[in-house]
């Protein structure tokens, strides 16, 4: 089994490529219905796990994300977003600030969220 490293993560390939795709197959000769089946087995194989994205980590049973990155992640929304979100008070009880350095529990933010929405 192949091991790739992106971003001092490790990925593992999967063990059978696609079919009729030799795995030293250069990409440039792919035919567009090969590729197609490359991507959706890798998707379908769960290289790219959305939680390491998120940055989400499974600490004291709590779900965190750090940052603003995290949270606008979290919300699916941008920076500016996020912080202004952040910044206005709602979602306070789900953040522990240290400095400038905070991480956000998920789930209360989003509980805290979804409650302010229905008023």
């Amino acid at each position: 089994m192949t091991t790739l490293v992106i971003n001092d993560m490790p990925l593992q390939a999967p063990a059978q490529p696609a079919k009729g795709i030799d795995i030293d197959t250069p990409l440039w000769q792919l035919t567009v219905g090969q590729f197609r089946t490359l991507i959706a087995n890798e998707i379908a194989s769960g290289v790219r796990n959305m939680a390491d994205d998120v940055r989400m980590s499974k600490t004291g049973g709590k779900w965190l994300v750090s940052g603003i990155d995290g949270l606008a992640s979290l919300l699916g929304c941008g920076r500016t977003a996020a912080q202004a979100i952040k910044s206005s008070g709602m979602i306070d009880a789900a953040v522990i600030q240290h400095g400038r350095r905070f991480v956000v529990d998920a789930e209360l933010a989003l509980e805290i969220i979804k409650n302010q929405s229905k008023i």
